[in-house]
């Protein structure tokens, strides 16, 4: 039965790919909106220079989507169309990692329905389903995920994004209720147990191995890129900036707060420094830090995307009002 699914959507991706080279860059277009790299340009420029708090609810629910997703995976280790059959091609960057469900589903249809359901605009509603359409759609063309890969992805998207907005303000009101060393610590027990979740499902595996013709299926279409499926590698990054996103939102929150608003060259400015800095921090650490799966790298791994999150949501506002780039809430209303 699965492999007749696995097979009719071959046959579809077989008839994409075969329309044409045309399609590529476009499908790589939509692809890169649903990069980690596009939302680590986007999500700081609204935590910075547009919305704080609408930029920090849009890191929220990404981080928590894709820290779920990264335990989805390893949970259903689904192949790749490009492992499961030398006839498809991808026609992207390599895939190391399972497929379903898909990211590049689950995460647009959380964040780009936040997006929807935060403006309360037609249009905007209709661009946005139409982009997490799109966003999916690129990923069956590139070869790298099945249909349901990407049916399960919207559907585990939209329930997370369901249940963000039904219990978004109840959370909320429980950590105002509490002190900020208390929820911190709440955070950290979070993102630490989306980790152990990751590694008691790699456990239960036990023996596991990959079929011989995945592997040899995806050496074919990049034979410098070994599959590493069953790393805790992607759980890690997520799980870490969430807890230095959310970390950083406590501790701006109990100074006062922070306003992304003022003069555009003071936005422009933020953007510019804090960019540069997330950079130092994301590729300067990745090139410091070994990345071999023991616990020394994951920690290390852990210790740099926390970093990055505080950093946005943190230390970057602080910063910003210090040098006089911005104002905090508490200091625009007394003037």
């Amino acid at each position: 039965m699965l492999t007749d699914i696995y097979d009719i959507t071959i046959n579809l991706i077989q008839y994409l790919q075969n329309l044409g080279d045309w399609l590529i860059p476009p499908m790589e277009f939509f692809t890169f909106l649903g990069k980690e790299e596009f939302y680590l340009l986007v999500m700081p420029m609204l935590v910075w220079a547009v919305d704080y708090s609408f930029g920090l609810r849009i890191g929220v629910i990404l981080l928590l989507s894709g820290s779920l997703n990264s335990i989805f995976k390893i949970a259903f280790h689904g192949p790749r169309p490009y492992w499961y059959s030398a006839e498809v091609k991808n026609l992207t960057n390599p895939e190391i990692g399972f497929g379903i469900p898909s990211g590049h589903s689950q995460s647009p249809a959380s964040i780009y329905g936040l997006v929807a359901s935060t403006i309360k605009r037609n249009w905007v509603t209709v661009v946005m389903a139409v982009l997490i359409f799109l966003i999916g759609f690129s990923r069956i063309v590139l070869g790298v995920h099945f249909l349901q890969d990407v049916l399960a992805g919207w559907a585990i998207g939209l329930i997370i994004l369901w249940l963000f907005l039904r219990y978004e303000n109840r959370v909320a009101a429980w950590f105002d209720r509490r002190q900020l060393g208390a929820n911190i610590g709440v955070v950290f027990a979070i993102s630490v147990g989306l980790v152990l979740v990751g590694a008691v499902i790699i456990s239960a595996l036990g023996g596991y191995e990959l079929p011989q013709s995945w592997q040899e299926n995806a050496a074919i279409a990049h034979p410098d890129e070994p599959l590493d499926p069953l790393s805790l590698s992607g759980v890690i990054t997520s799980s870490a900036a969430f807890f230095g996103l959310v970390s950083g939102g406590f501790w701006v929150s109990s100074r006062g707060g922070f306003d992304a608003g003022g003069d555009g060259w003071k936005r422009g400015l933020r953007f510019v420094i804090g960019l540069l800095v997330v950079v130092l921090l994301w590729m300067g650490l990745g090139e410091i830090f070994p990345r071999d799966a023991n616990l020394l790298s994951y920690y290390l791994r852990f210790l740099r995307y926390a970093l990055v999150g505080f950093w946005i949501s943190g230390l970057a506002p602080v910063v910003f009002v210090r040098i006089g780039l911005a104002e905090g809430m508490k200091a625009k209303r007394e003037t």
